[in-house]
């Protein structure tokens, strides 16, 4: 009973027009629209030598720290760079 109590409240919440200004705050605040858009306001990073890799390996760590990323994007992160290290590495041998 408790459940179909609270899938009410769920449902009142998200389409009461009453309860607009609460939805949008709770939205703000990291609900449902708590991704990023990877848009033009985004960070872009030139990673062409081992220091770049080493800033934003440095950056994902106090992001992660701080609680304004998820481990999941940190692995892609840790990842990438790790494929990046390589390519720099293979370059740097060819010359």
């Amino acid at each position: 009973m408790l459940c179909i109590c609270n899938e009410w409240i769920t449902i009142l919440f998200f389409h009461d027009p009453e309860m607009e200004d609460e939805r949008i705050e709770a939205q703000q605040k990291g609900g449902v629209n708590r991704r990023k858009n990877l848009g033009g306001d985004s960070d872009v990073y030139q990673i062409s030598t081992s220091a770049d890799i080493q800033k934003l390996l440095q950056k994902v760590v106090n992001d992660l720290i701080t609680g304004t990323t998820t481990s999941r994007k940190v692995r892609t992160v840790v990842h990438l760079c790790k494929l990046a290290r390589q390519i720099i590495s293979d370059l740097e041998y060819e010359i």
